[in-house]
């Protein structure tokens, strides 16, 4: 599901914001899962719906932004609630603020 405006999970943006994201399905061995979402346009996009493997809080592992990395610390203040709304093919999706020319590592909490 999803619309062009919410992108292409795998091929960048349809009406050229170009941010690219996609999610190991299979995870680890152990379980685990890792979304990850890059946003190669230098402008951050706020609002930006993308699909997950399920619904509930994720946490950013990592947004390559951050302050600590010089960046200009644009993010999801350390998460996002992940709703039952199917996107891009997964049963769940989560509205994130991208940051200009970054990348975000986002995980489920448990």
């Amino acid at each position: 599901g999803g619309d062009p405006a919410g992108g292409d999970p795998a091929g960048g943006d349809p009406a050229g914001g170009d941010p690219a994201g996609g999610d190991p399905a299979g995870g680890d061995p152990a379980g685990g899962v890792v979304a990850c979402i890059v946003n190669f346009s230098a402008e951050p996009h706020e609002r930006y719906r993308v699909g997950l493997p399920r619904a509930g809080r994720w946490r950013e592992l990592l947004n390559t932004d951050a302050a600590i990395y010089g960046g200009s610390d644009v993010g999801n203040l350390g998460g996002v609630e992940a709703i039952d709304e199917p996107w891009h093919g997964m049963p769940a999706s989560a509205l994130l603020t991208l940051p200009p020319l970054g990348m975000l590592w986002l995980a489920p909490e448990s």
